[in-house]
């Protein structure tokens, strides 16, 4: 379970998300020190971005790990992942055009010389190790009944973060991860496809998506 910050939409509405639903996932689990967390969110908060002005960009969303319900706040979850940034692009070929192109370099600090030396020492001081990749593609997109407003903070748009304290979160995220038996994938999407689901009804729900690997896991999650 995860609390969600820095979430901005390039999207006008929900509606036009759910259209695009076969979305390109890139997402990064990372190990950040116990009590550097607010240092860690500061440097995203402040970081230069320019992903909203990106060509088949639809969101990003920085999640900060908490207990499952009913846990004690001392829970250690059996990975050690307490942070996961997830970015998610219309098309695979989007998504390496960013990877490869200098707004990628801005936003991992290598802007320039002092960018990249400070991107070093802060994630030095924060992380206990690089983060872990994995690529996904979106299916089964399902979206609230109601128009929601957009969130629209994202890396740069907490200029407020103060490295002392922890960043209020924008929603609450519930993640379920599978192992699906090889050939059975199919039959899996097929079940969550004609599901009865009543999700839409809820109040405070925003959306659901069921993302397919999109690499070798080196994982049991597929």
């Amino acid at each position: 379970m995860w609390n969600n910050l820095l979430l901005p939409f390039n999207i006008t509405t929900i509606n036009d998300l759910i259209r695009r639903s076969a979305a390109q996932c890139r997402k990064s689990g990372r190990q950040v020190r116990a009590g550097s967390e607010a240092q860690f969110e500061q440097r995203w908060a402040q970081r230069k971005s320019s992903l909203l002005e990106l060509d088949g960009f639809r969101w990003f969303s920085l999640m900060r790990r908490v207990p499952p319900t009913g846990e004690e706040p001392t829970y250690e979850y059996p990975d050690d992942y307490s942070y996961v940034s997830f970015t998610i692009w219309e098309t695979k070929k989007n998504f390496n055009t960013w990877r490869k192109g200098t707004a990628f370099k801005e936003a991992h600090g290598g802007g320039d010389f002092f960018g990249f030396i400070g991107m070093v020492i802060n994630g030095f001081m924060t992380s206990k190790g690089p983060p872990k990749p994995a690529f996904w593609r979106g299916t089964l997109m399902e979206k609230t009944t109601e128009e929601k407003p957009r969130l629209m903070f994202g890396p740069g748009g907490r200029p407020d973060a103060d490295g002392q304290n922890l960043l209020d979160p924008d929603v609450f995220v519930s993640m379920n991860r599978f192992t699906v038996t090889e050939g059975r994938e199919r039959e899996f999407e097929q079940n969550w496809a004609q599901r009865e689901n009543k999700l839409q009804d809820l109040p405070g729900f925003r959306h659901f998506q069921l993302l397919r690997r999109d690499q070798t896991p080196d994982d049991d999650v597929n």
